[in-house]
């Protein structure tokens, strides 16, 4: 008796999963096949979930290759064999997807997820990222299949052309919604669309927060979503109510978390009623205090440095000196150059070496007397607020 081995490991959890949420039905239902067919766009679609675990990144031609030692029958169905999802097959698929609208289908199959399972209250993590690429992408008619362009990388690699994907995730990391984005749009303009987006999708029955940076806040924003949708965010410094309240003395409340302290305030901002927390970390404070001495402790050794060079300096006459002490003032603003004192120095016309002759004509020039400079202290009102 002849005996072979399949392997099945955890991709027959994968496999059972994909098949209880029902998403066969969901894709199948979007995009059916329009003739006779062994496998369908889902098993098609269910072959890539289980491929990704472990194949990726390999030409598409060997793609069955991938499966010769899987139980395929018990993963897909009976009469299942590794030659079935040759490129053509899964190429088709993929050609599908791409008409239909990747982007939809994917969130038709996460709102079936969603339905059949119990989160409670939900909180939607809203952000964006950037995708650095290289060559050209053009479809079938030779025009751009994306609009890959220059934007804001927030890889840093700013010599390449980018795409910006936008996800939603619930409070679990669960992708729940993804579209991707020219590389040059606005975050601020972006996480609004998808917020939107994702509302449309959505029967909101039970209470949702959506969170998201602080690109997402604005008055226009806010106003488009309205005080029907609850969202929690952080607000810019560059509001002005944000700046008065780091101008201001607040009385901070100690939280149940000793090393954390707030203060609260109803604000209408934008047209919407609004609740503020200003939060103060007492381990934050403390490193930003250090952070703080170590950047002044830089500056005052560059301009010691600066001074020391300019103690340096020959100056023709005694007004260009005062000069230049005045404007090294104006620009260090951490010292303090007290009784100053210009010295007149003297030296041989033409940098000629050794003891000057008797009654030999020299030439004068004037120093700052570096002994009567005296440092500052630290400029107290430039330390980290506590608040």
């Amino acid at each position: 008796m002849k005996l072979s081995t399949l392997s099945l490991d955890h991709l027959g959890l994968v496999a059972a999963i994909f098949d209880a949420l029902g998403i066969s039905e969901v894709i199948d239902e979007l995009i059916p096949k329009t003739r006779e067919c062994k496998l369908s766009h889902s098993a098609i679609i269910k072959a890539l979930i289980i491929n990704g675990l472990g194949f990726v990144e390999r030409r598409l031609y060997i793609f069955p290759s991938y499966f010769e030692n899987l139980a395929l029958e018990r993963l897909f169905y009976p009469g299942v064999v590794a030659g079935d999802f040759n490129e053509d097959v899964v190429g088709r698929t993929l050609d599908r997807i791409n008409k239909f609208s990747s982007t939809m289908l994917f969130n038709r199959i996460a709102m079936k997820c969603m339905q059949q399972l119990s989160f409670g209250t939900h909180l939607y993590h809203v952000d964006t990222t950037s995708f650095g690429v290289h060559g050209e992408y053009e479809g079938p008619d030779c025009k751009p299949a994306m609009e890959i362009t220059f934007g804001h990388p927030k890889d840093g690699r700013w010599d390449l052309k980018q795409f910006v994907v936008s996800m939603v995730t619930n409070q679990c990391g669960v992708p729940l919604f993804v579209q991707a984005h020219s590389g040059n749009k606005s975050d601020r303009k972006t996480l609004i669309e998808t917020i939107q987006m994702f509302k449309s999708n959505l029967d909101f029955t039970e209470k949702n927060y959506f969170a998201a940076d602080s690109a997402f806040f604005s008055s226009e924003n806010i106003g488009l979503l309205g005080d029907s949708t609850l969202w929690i965010a952080r607000v810019p410094s560059t509001v002005g109510e944000v700046k008065d309240f780091q101008r201001r003395d607040l009385e901070m409340k100690t939280c149940s978390d000793d090393r954390y302290s707030i203060f609260e305030t109803e604000i209408n901002y934008g047209g919407i009623d609004q609740k503020w927390v200003v939060v103060d970390s007492r381990e934050m404070h403390a490193s930003k205090a250090k952070t703080f001495d170590r950047r002044i402790d830089k500056e005052l050794t560059q301009e010691r440095k600066s001074l020391k060079k300019l103690g340096n300096v020959v100056f023709a006459c005694e007004a260009d000196a005062r000069k230049a002490a005045d404007r090294w003032i104006s620009e260090n603003p951490h010292f303090i150059l007290k009784n100053l004192n210009i010295c007149v120095t003297s030296k041989r016309i033409g940098s000629k070496r050794g003891r000057p002759k008797k009654d030999e004509p020299l030439e004068k020039g004037y120093l700052i007397d570096l002994d009567s400079v005296a440092r500052a202290t630290y400029i107290i009102s430039a330390k980290p607020n506590p608040a």
